[in-house]
Formats: structure tokens, sequence, C-alpha cells
């Protein structure tokens, strides 16, 4: 949407607006054509993803720092200590009162005050990168770069991962970049 040659990595549309998240930036529309920029930074700081929940925009940038957001113009970056250890967070998502963010080395994490704190478990449940999740029908669904799916209630204790499998019940061999879930 700009001339800067900068790109996005994701874009969801979130509380009636799109938002589109990216290296050291955050850009906002209200038609999909023409878009605002509102949030630059250095390009060390690269968003993946971004949800919305609570009256709340959260997204994550390297260096275990989080951006929230209440109109997704002005925004407050704030660093936890408890992602700190070189993840790349992948995906995040709303539900059931809850943030979680999935990503590299089999990291998740849930936020129950809209962002402004952040809880890991005690264990992974996997090395994988998680490269995608999800809330539908009561529960969280995240899916790894090489076809694991593990589920939470809670966002905090996860499934063992199990393999996606076809129709058939033969083991699906592909590269998935996220999830989506239809109603």
């Amino acid at each position: 949407p700009h001339t800067d040659n900068r790109y996005y990595n994701k874009v969801r549309f979130c509380n009636g607006i799109f938002i589109a998240v990216g290296p050291a930036q955050i850009s906002t529309s209200t038609n999909g054509t023409t878009w605002t920029r509102t949030w630059l930074n250095s390009y060390i700081y690269e968003a993946q993803d971004i949800s919305y929940g609570n009256g709340k925009y959260v997204t994550y940038v390297e260096g275990a720092k989080v951006l929230t957001s209440s109109d997704a113009i002005a925004w407050v970056m704030k660093q936890h200590q408890c992602l700190i250890g070189n993840y790349y967070i992948y995906g995040i998502t709303f539900g059931n009162g809850v943030f979680v963010m999935v990503g590299s080395k089999g990291i998740t994490a849930r936020s129950t005050d809209n962002g402004e704190t952040w809880e890991v478990p005690s264990t992974f449940v996997s090395n994988k990168t998680w490269k995608g999740v999800i809330y539908n029908n009561g529960k969280f669904i995240a899916v790894s770069i090489d076809g694991l799916v593990s589920t939470s209630i809670d966002g905090i204790n996860w499934t063992a991962p199990e393999q996606i499998k076809d129709e058939f019940g033969n083991i699906v061999t592909a590269t998935f970049n996220g999830i989506c879930a239809m109603p």
C-alpha cells in the first residue's frame, strides 16, 4: 500500500477495518484500497500477525516485544521477559477473553489481560515451529509448519500434536503457513 518497497506479512479485517502488519510497520484501511501507516519503526521489528479482541489490537515484534492499541493508531510497545529466547511469533488470535500467540521452538503464550502480561507453559508441547493459531468452537487450534495440529481450551495446556491426515487416513505432507476455520 506504500511506495517505499516494504512488504506486509499479514492483512486482517479486525473491528471494521483492514489492518496490515510487516517489517517495522502497521497500516490501516477502511476500504482495502487507501492505506494509512499508523506505526513505523526501524527494520529490526517485524510483525507476522495481528489480532483484535476486548477493544485491543495486539501484535508481536522481535525482541520479546508486544504492541497494543485501542484504536490501531497509537501503539504501546512493551517487552515481556517470558518471551525472551529468540522466539519468532508467527500467529496470534483472540478467543474466549484470551489472546494466544504461537511461534518458533514450540512457543505458545497467552494473555488474559488484553496483552498487558503474558504467560508461557512450563513445558512446550513440541519443539516444532507453529505457523498459525485460530480460535473456533471453544478451542484454540495451532498448526505447525510440517502439518502437526494441537488444540487447547485455555491457551496454556495443549494436546499432544497430531499429524494432519486426509479423508483416507493418509498423512498429509505439505508446508503450512497458517490456519483458517470455517463456521
